[in-house]
C-alpha cells in the first residue's frame, strides 16, 4: 500500500483499489483530518471507524472501477446508486425517527451484507458508498409522500448545489403514481423538485 502513497499527488481525491484519498493544493495526503463526514486516517485512506464496512465499500467500489475503467467519480456515484437501487430487496424493517442522525454506517453494513431492508437502509447503503467515492453524504431521516410517511433518502451537495438521491423509490418494485420504476429520475433529484415528493426534514 505504501507505494500508492507517493508525492506530490494532484490535488483533490484519488482511488487507489477502490481506497479513497485526498490531497490538498500542496499535493500533500490529508491524515488524520476530516472534511465534513469524510475522515482520513493516519495513512491518508478514508476510514468509516467500522473496519468491516469499509472493506465491503472497498470492494465494492474496486469492482464498480473495474467494470468502467474510464469512469470519474460521478459515473462511479451512479454506478453505486444502480448497484443499490438493483440489488437490494425491500423488506420492512425498523423505522427511525423523524430527524435521527449518524444512522448509515450501521445501517449501511448490515444492508450491503445482506441486501435488504426498507428506504433507511437502501439510503445507508447509498450513502457509505458515496462517501467512500469521496462525497459528502447526509443521510436523511425525514417524511415523503401523500399522506406524509417516514422515509429516509440522501443528500450531497455537488458543484455547490443541493441535490437528493432516493434509490428505495427508484428501485423496480416500487409503484408510485402509476409508475412502475422511477430509476435514474431518483438521481441528483434537484432542489426544486423536492415538493413533487414531499420531502420533510
Amino acid at each position: 500500500q505504501s507505494a500508492v502513497l507517493h508525492m506530490p499527488w494532484e490535488p483533490g481525491f484519488h482511488l487507489q483499489k477502490g481506497g479513497l484519498y485526498c490531497a490538498d493544493e500542496a499535493g500533500k495526503l490529508l491524515r488524520e483530518e476530516s472534511l465534513g463526514n469524510l475522515y482520513f486516517g493516519e495513512n491518508g485512506q478514508y476510514v468509516s471507524g467500522d473496519p468491516e464496512l469499509d472493506e465491503i465499500v472497498e470492494k465494492l467500489i474496486f469492482q464498480f472501477q473495474q467494470e468502467n475503467k474510464e469512469a470519474d467519480r460521478y459515473e462511479l456515484l451512479y454506478a453505486a446508486f444502480v448497484h443499490v437501487r438493483d440489488n437490494m430487496r425491500y423488506v420492512p424493517r425498523e423505522k427511525l425517527v423523524f430527524r435521527e442522525t449518524d444512522w448509515a454506517n450501521r445501517l449501511g453494513k448490515e444492508a450491503l451484507t445482506d441486501y435488504k431492508g426498507n428506504c433507511f437502509y437502501y439510503a445507508a447503503a447509498f450513502t457509505v458508498l458515496a462517501r467512500g467515492l469521496g462525497y459528502d453524504a447526509r443521510e436523511i431521516s425525514g417524511q415523503g409522500f401523500e399522506p406524509l410517511m417516514p422515509h429516509g433518502w440522501v443528500e450531497i451537495y455537488i458543484d455547490g448545489e443541493q441535490l437528493f438521491f432516493d434509490p428505495q423509490t427508484a428501485a423496480k418494485e416500487v409503484v408510485y403514481h402509476g409508475r412502475e420504476n422511477w430509476g435514474e429520475d431518483m438521481f441528483a433529484i434537484p432542489m426544486y423538485k423536492k415538493d413533487w415528493w414531499r420531502y420533510t426534514w
